[in-house]
């Protein structure tokens, strides 16, 4: 009882409220202390829009923290399906092999190659989706594909 004031003695409410308020500073310095890795915080002024303002801070932080450390297993989570995916895959080994063997050229190419397909594919499914592209453009499909080959070889060059 030496946390509580003398008017807390003879009237209940205000000795609830004290239990409370110590309660929660109690809270508080044990959150400040593991945010100072167990070192003693700066002083700071103890009153009720202190406590309040790191009641409401130690929530966020809280809240946030255990958001990190949900997105952290998420992440790893999915980290290790992909490693089992790959693992699995049979041709992952001919496909590295492959990879590491490529010349600087060779890798060059294949990377315009696949941006040549993205893009390829990007325009015939523009072209199938609407009609009205065909009916109210200049260019007709083979010109698109001729001008996007010819924008593609330049970049290999």
């Amino acid at each position: 009882m030496a946390h509580l004031s003398p008017s807390a003695i003879f009237s209940p409410s205000v000795a609830r409220q004290q239990l409370a308020a110590a309660k929660d500073w109690n809270y508080i310095d044990s959150w400040l202390s593991s945010k100072f890795n167990n070192k003693t915080p700066p002083p700071f002024e103890r009153n009720n829009d202190t406590l309040k303002a790191f009641l409401a801070l130690a929530a966020l932080n809280e809240s946030a923290d255990e958001e990190r450390e949900l997105l952290a297993r998420v992440e790893a989570k999915a980290l290790q399906d992909l490693q089992a995916r790959e693992a699995a895959d049979p041709n992952t080994q001919l496909l590295s092999s492959i990879e590491e063997s490529l010349t600087r050229e060779g890798i060059i190419s294949l990377e315009e190659l696949s941006t040549l397909s993205v893009a390829l594919n990007h325009l015939s499914l523009i072209l199938r989706s609407s009609d009205e592209v065909l009916s109210t453009s200049k260019l007709r499909p083979t010109t698109s594909i001729k001008l996007l080959t010819e924008s593609q070889s330049s970049r290999i060059t």
